[in-house]
C-alpha cells in the first residue's frame, strides 16, 4: 500500500510515503513516524523518528544514507537534503514486520535552492552540470567579495538534478505573452521540490536549457528574475551546447554573468543603467562604460544596501 503525508516541523517540510512488508500471523506491527525535524540552519539535519511498533523486543533501522541502529527512537544526522527510504524492522523472535517509509529532508532555510531542470526528451548534459557545479560555489563567492564576507547560502548537495514531464516546447509555448515562460518553469521547480523547502525560506536558482528555442538569436543565456508563491526566483534559460563554467575569449562569462543579474533580481534588485554594474540592463542614457561583464563587474554601493537586507545573504 502505497500512501502520501505532508507533515511540516517548525519551518521545515517533508513527504513522506509507505510500504509495509508483512509476514503472515504475524505478531509483530511496524510503525513509526517522523517526530521531529529540526531547523535546518546548517547540515547535518537532525531527525528524530517515534517508533510505535506493537509486540516487537527488538528493532533494526536503516535510514537510506549509509547508517543503520538498533535503537528504539533514534535521533538522526542527514547531510544532505534529499528523500532517504528509512526501514524499521521489528522482531520478536522469529516473528518480523517491517515499514518502510520516503522521508523528505528540506532544503537549509534562507538558502539559494539551485535546480537543473531538465525538459522531457532531453537528457542531462555534463558540460551544464558540471559548469553549474564549478560556476555557482564561484558566484556565491563574488557576491562575498562584493559584500564584504557576507553571501548567500548553498544547499548539499549544491545543484539538484530534476527531471520534468513536459518537453522544452511547454515550458514557453503557453497562452499568453512571452513571459508565462518565467511562470512555467517556476512552477514546475515548485511541483518537483516542494517537500524540500518552505515559503519565505528559500529563494531558486533555475537552469533551464532551452535557450536555443527560447531565444531564436541564438545567445549562449538569458534569464528572467522575480517572485513565485513568495519565492525569490532566478532563471537562466542556457544554450545545451555552452558550459556555465567557460570564459568567452575576452575572459567573461556571460551564462554566470546572467545568473548573478537574476540573483539580483531575487534579492531585490533593479535594473542600472551603469555599465559596470551586475544588474546593467536599463537602457539608455547608460553611464559608466564600457559594459563590464563577470567577474569584472561590480555591485554599486547603492545596491550592496539593499542586497544586504536579504534574508538570504548572512
Amino acid at each position: 500500500m502505497i500512501r502520501q503525508l505532508l507533515i511540516c516541523f517548525y519551518l521545515s517540510c517533508f513527504i513522506l510515503s509507505c510500504k509495509k512488508e508483512k509476514t503472515s500471523a504475524s505478531s509483530v506491527t511496524a510503525k513509526y513516524f517522523v517526530k521531529k525535524i529540526d531547523p535546518v540552519d546548517g547540515y547535518p539535519v537532525k531527525v528524530k523518528f517515534q517508533n510505535a511498533s506493537q509486540g516487537a523486543t527488538s528493532y533494526l533501522w536503516d535510514f537510506g544514507n549509509g547508517t543503520t541502529t538498533t535503537l528504539d527512537n533514534p535521533e538522526v544526522d542527514f547531510y544532505s537534503s534529499g528523500s532517504f527510504n528509512v526501514k524499521l524492522l521489528a522482531r520478536n523472535g522469529k516473528d518480523t514486520n517491517s515499514v518502510t517509509w520516503s522521508v523528505g529532508v528540506p532544503y537549509l532555510k534562507k538558502s539559494i535552492a539551485v535546480l537543473y531542470l531538465i525538459p522531457s526528451g532531453m537528457t542531462l548534459d555534463t558540460g551544464i552540470y558540471n559548469g553549474i557545479i564549478r560556476g555557482v560555489p564561484n558566484l556565491q563567492q563574488w557576491y562575498k567579495n562584493q559584500l564584504g564576507g557576507k553571501t548567500f547560502k548553498l544547499n548539499s548537495p549544491a545543484v539538484d538534478t530534476v527531471h520534468s514531464q513536459h518537453d522544452y516546447e511547454w515550458f514557453y509555448k503557453s497562452p499568453g505573452s512571452g513571459g508565462d515562460i518565467f511562470q512555467n518553469t517556476a512552477a514546475e521547480a515548485y511541483s518537483l521540490t516542494q517537500y524540500k523547502f518552505t515559503q519565505y525560506e528559500n529563494a531558486f536558482l533555475i537552469y533551464l536549457p532551452v535557450a536555443t528555442q527560447f531565444n531564436p538569436n541564438g545567445d549562449a543565456a538569458a534569464g528572467l528574475g522575480g517572485v513565485y508563491k513568495f519565492i525569490p526566483t532566478a532563471i537562466l534559460f542556457n544554450d545545451p551546447t555552452t558550459a556555465i563554467s567557460s570564459r568567452f575569449s575576452n575572459g567573461f562569462n556571460y551564462a554566470l554573468h546572467v545568473s548573478g543579474h537574476e540573483l539580483g533580481h531575487a534579492f531585490g534588485l533593479g535594473h542600472s543603467n551603469n555599465l559596470q554594474s551586475i544588474m546593467a540592463s536599463g537602457g539608455p542614457p547608460y553611464v559608466g562604460g564600457p559594459q563590464l561583464y563577470y567577474p569584472d563587474c561590480i555591485l554599486l554601493e547603492s545596491q550592496k544596501q539593499v542586497v544586504l537586507q536579504s534574508p538570504f545573504i548572512k
